[in-house]
């Protein structure tokens, strides 16, 4: 099991969709909610922390996050 919590590294299948999710790990795309991921695996239950990545800050080139946010 904890092989499965603390992965050294993440496997992925060549010219696949990369995918973080409790029924199986392939890469990880950006998107993935990985904390949701390993809370519900730790805990056997779906559980979430309420926080998301802003997919819409999200771009298809690098710097794939976007520019920063303005300082006030």
């Amino acid at each position: 099991m904890i092989e499965r919590l603390c992965p050294v590294t993440l496997p992925y299948e060549l010219d696949t969709v990369a995918t973080f999710a409790v029924d199986g790990f392939n890469g990880r795309g950006l998107a993935d909610d990985v904390m949701d991921v390993i809370l519900s695996m730790a805990t056997n239950t779906p559980l979430t922390d309420g926080i998301a990545p802003d997919r819409s800050r999200m771009r298809d080139e690098f710097p794939y996050f976007g520019e920063a946010f303005a300082r006030t």
